[in-house]
């Protein structure tokens, strides 16, 4: 959703998912991090997809946040989810090197939460 979203709508579109998830219920995001990285160093500032992820997200500020997956949890606990959980998780996009890591990965980022709307009383047993 990130390179889909207008960079103004996205403290809706947060609001949105909390007003529509009944009491108890739960929502899950995963978006993807568009800064294409290397743990293990061999992705300088000149390599291609470096290069790539570079343009792309400049080309996109201010009509795109493609940052806000790092912001995800934040916007959800002010939107009145609560025990949001996030994570980051590699995706990667190159072979494997010899030790096993992955030579380039994209990050992407997965948070879930549970919402508890204050003027009702959470069931976390009810399957409703």
């Amino acid at each position: 959703m990130a390179s889909g979203i207008h960079v103004n709508r996205w403290g809706d579109y947060v609001r949105d998912m909390f007003r529509v998830t009944r009491p108890g219920g739960w929502t899950q995001m995963v978006e993807l991090y568009f800064n294409v990285q290397s743990d293990n160093g061999s992705l300088s500032d000149e390599h291609a997809l470096r290069q790539w992820s570079i343009r792309y997200m400049e080309s996109l500020q201010g009509l795109k946040d493609l940052r806000v997956p790092l912001r995800l949890p934040n916007m959800m606990r002010d939107a009145g989810f609560v025990d949001v959980e996030h994570r980051m998780i590699m995706l990667h996009t190159c072979a494997w090197s010899t030790g096993r890591k992955p030579l380039l990965a994209i990050k992407g980022i997965a948070t879930k939460s549970v919402p508890c709307r204050p003027e009702r009383e959470c069931n976390w047993g009810s399957k409703s």
